[in-house]
Parts: C-alpha cells; sequence; structure tokens
C-alpha cells in the first residue's frame, strides 16, 4: 500500500502505523509527548496552515476505511527500541488517544470517531468484550486530560445519541460520565431526563449515567418519583441499577420517602432463588442489587441511619420484610454500623418481631445474592448463640442463621460452620453446651444420608 499523507505525517513525527501487518501495533520512535509536539509544529508551520487540516482528516480518512489499520489506530501503540532505552513507560496510549491530545485536531477527531460509531452495532450485540470496536472507540474519548469544547463534545454526542441504533446509544449515554467535562454534567442531566421521558428503554442507561454525573439532587427529584413509580414493574437485572440511582442522588430531605417507596415497592419474595442453572446464571442479579444498596448505604451517612430509622420504627411480625433482614445484614457486615445492626437484630428477635422462620426464608430465598455475606451471617450466628444463655427466644433464631447458612453456602463456609460450633461445645457452659449441641445435632442431620 502505498504511504499515505496522513501515514507520513505520523511518520515525519516519530510514529509508524502499519498497514500491512495485522499483528502489529502502532510504534512511537519517540515519547508520544514529543511526537505529539512535533506533529503540531508541523501543522502550524505549514503554509497552507489551516487548510491542511483539511488535506490531513482526508488522507486519515481514506486510510483508516481498512478495519485491521482503524483498530490498530484505536488499540495500545508500544514503543521502539532505541526510544525504549531512555523511558520508564511501559504502557502507552493509542494513535487515536494521542492525537486527542493535539488541540488542533481534538474537535475534528472528536467529529471523526463518533460518526464511525453506528458502523459497529452489529458487532457490538455479539462481542461483550471491551475490544470491540464500539468500545474501543469510546475508551478514546474518557478520561481526557484536557478538552478544547466541552459544550461542542455534549451536542456532538448527543447528535449521535440520537442516530444510533439501541445497542450504540446504550453505551454512548454509560460512557457519558468519563467523556463529558464537569461543566456540561449540568445540561447534560437536563438532556437526559428529557430523553429518559422520551425512550422509557434507555430509562436503565440513563439511571446509570445519572448516578455518575455531578448535580444538585434537587433537580433529580422528579426522575425519583419516576422512578419509584416503575420500581415493581421493573426487569430484575434492571434492579441494581436503580437501586443505586435512587441511593447515591437522594438527599437528606428525600431520604426516607425513597426508603419508604423501596420497602413498599420492592418486592423480594419475587426475587426467590432459582430452581435451574439457565435461572441460577441470571440471578446473579441478586447479588448486585445487595451490592447497589450496600454502596448506597456507604455513600451517603444519612441513608444509614434512615434505613435505620425505618427497621426499627416496624412494630408488628408481619411489617417486617426480607428487605429488612438483608438491609440489617449488609448494615452489620460494614465496621462501621456492625455494632449497631447487632443490636438491633437482637431487640427485634428478643421482641419475637423478626423469627426463626423469616430468617430461614431469607437465607434459602436469597442464597445467591449472600454468597459475599456468609462470613457475617455466621459472625452473627456466633453472638447470638452466645445470647442465647440468657434468653431461649434468641436460640430458634441462631439455629436458624447456622442450618440455612449451612445449607446453602459453599463447603468452605460450612467448614467454618461446623468449625464454629465444634468451637463453642467446648465453651464450659452447661446452657451454651446444650444450645450449641442443638444447631450441631441439627446440621449433622443436614449432612447424613
Amino acid at each position: 500500500m502505498v504511504e499515505t499523507a496522513f501515514l507520513q505525517a505520523l511518520r515525519d513525527s516519530g510514529c509508524v502505523l502499519a498497514v500491512d501487518d495485522n499483528d502489529a501495533p502502532a510504534v512511537f520512535a519517540c515519547e508520544p509527548v514529543l511526537f505529539r509536539r512535533d506533529l503540531s509544529i508541523k501543522i502550524r508551520s505549514d503554509a497552507q496552515y489551516p487548510n491542511n487540516l483539511t488535506t490531513f482528516f482526508e488522507s486519515m480518512n481514506d486510510t483508516l476505511l481498512d478495519l485491521d489499520t482503524f483498530r490498530r489506530f484505536l488499540l495500545p501503540a508500544t514503543l521502539s527500541e532505541e526510544a525504549r532505552r531512555s523511558t520508564r513507560s511501559t504502557s502507552f496510549d493509542s494513535v487515536a488517544k494521542t492525537l486527542l491530545q493535539v488541540d488542533i485536531l481534538q474537535k475534528d477527531l472528536i467529529g471523526y470517531l463518533l460518526e464511525r460509531l453506528p458502523e459497529f452495532y452489529d458487532e457490538l450485540e455479539n462481542d461483550q468484550s471491551s475490544t470491540c470496536t464500539a468500545r474501543l472507540i469510546l475508551h478514546q474519548l474518557r478520561w481526557s486530560e484536557y478538552i478544547v469544547d466541552p459544550q461542542a463534545l455534549s451536542g456532538k454526542l448527543i447528535e449521535i445519541i440520537h442516530i444510533t441504533p439501541p445497542v450504540i446509544q446504550h453505551e454512548i449515554i454509560t460512557s457519558l460520565p468519563d467523556i463529558i467535562n464537569d461543566t456540561e454534567h449540568k445540561a447534560m442531566v437536563v438532556y437526559l431526563k428529557e430523553l429518559m421521558n422520551e425512550n422509557s428503554e434507555l430509562t436503565v442507561p440513563i439511571l446509570d449515567a445519572l448516578s455518575n454525573l455531578t448535580s444538585h439532587s434537587e433537580s433529580l427529584e422528579d426522575v425519583r418519583d419516576t422512578v419509584l413509580d416503575r420500581l415493581e414493574q421493573a426487569e430484575q437485572d434492571d434492579l441494581a441499577v436503580i437501586l443505586k440511582f435512587l441511593l447515591q442522588t437522594v438527599s437528606p430531605n428525600t431520604i426516607d420517602l425513597v426508603i419508604y417507596g423501596i420497602r413498599e415497592k420492592l418486592d423480594f419474595r419475587s426475587l426467590k432463588r432459582p430452581q435451574n442453572a439457565r435461572q441460577r446464571t441470571a440471578n446473579a442479579a441478586q447479588g448486585l442489587i445487595l451490592e447497589s444498596i450496600k454502596h448506597g448505604l456507604q455513600f451517603h451517612k444519612y441513608v444509614c441511619d434512615s434505613w435505620f430509622k425505618s427497621i426499627a420504627a416496624l412494630e408488628t411480625k408481619d411489617a417486617h420484610k426480607a428487605i429488612d433482614v438483608l438491609v440489617l445484614v449488609i448494615l452489620y457486615s460494614m465496621t462501621s454500623t456492625k455494632k449497631k445492626a447487632e443490636v438491633l437484630f437482637r431487640k427485634k428477635i428478643t421482641g419475637g418481631l423478626i423469627t426463626a422462620r423469616l430468617l430461614q426464608d431469607v437465607i434459602l430465598h436469597h442464597a445467591d445474592g449472600l454468597t459475599g455475606y456468609w462470613n457475617a451471617i455466621l459472625s452473627l450466628a456466633e453472638s447470638l448463640l452466645r445470647s442465647a444463655q440468657q434468653t431461649n427466644v434468641i436460640a430458634p433464631c441462631s439455629n436458624a442463621l447456622y442450618i440455612n447458612a449451612f445449607k446453602s453456602s459453599d463447603a468452605y463456609h460450612r467448614q467454618e460452620i461446623v468449625g464454629s460450633l465444634v468451637t463453642h461445645i467446648g465453651s464450659g457452659s452447661i446452657s451454651f453446651f446444650l444450645f450449641t449441641m442443638n444447631s450441631y445435632h441439627n446440621i449433622h442431620i443436614e449432612i447424613s444420608p
């Protein structure tokens, strides 16, 4: 292939983008910062500047029509052997990302990259890896050190969102927080709210983006109201993103209403443990749902305080739901709230409000979501077992935690559970010994043929 003006301009400034060797990465003969400086000087010092930019981009477009060359343009580059001797760097940006740091090229190059996105929607639908071409294109635009025209970038992104298929729209929208300048967040929030009203199919990626855009919480109150209204009809796979949005964008003034809405409209009984392998794979969503709740609890202290308050205020056995137990387990797993959660657990159990049956149902039906919480559940069971010496009311709940955690957990945690009980058998207290033996006996029944 004859070397194009674009390839020659790169070579003259210290970068070789091979067009014949499909496996060869682009190679910088000097540090990328020196390459950028030399290329900028050459373009600006040309007598045809700024008209020579048109020639540069026309040649670039012709060169990158070849898909293999285009992918090498997007993939990480490397340094030549000679240049490597004078640097400690081991990884380098792609040629595309390097050129985006040249201010006179950035705006047009952004437009070129975004306009090529629709070409690759078929590939994106069939390839979920980070190296599919559409994701490589968007990766070039993420975490830029400097954006020459932030408003123009936002405008171009909005333009492309409107003309691309849904799968591309989804990728662009979820990438927005990493692409646009902070000064554009407010305007983008307004646009995304309008887009969500126009196209409900994009609700989940939009909520994901809104959760990560800097904005005043008050500007999202109408969105939160809409999302809470739709919570009962939401797909299980979408719940994690929805809960993340609700709990991370909430304000101290609205948190109580949001938690009330979540407790009323998120029916954990419908998220029971699946029976076949295909459903079980899909049920990884349960773990993501609990992680979203945990992140919300960690994100704002007032979320923790409000959830404690809402659970503490429940006065009847029937008022306590699976979500309340799950949230208490999450709070117990967090160092900062462990003691407070334990006290509330014990108070609810001694008051007959949280029962052994409820604990059993929660663990058996939501074991897939609790995979990361077996240590916390074992610790809670041990604590309740020690308390069982003072009151018989606690013993059934301790047994329920031990037995059902044993039924539902993996081999490693089963060994931990048995080891814990064996340790307590030698505690020296007669009553403690009897409670422990009861739990141990029940577990022995579970593992006997």
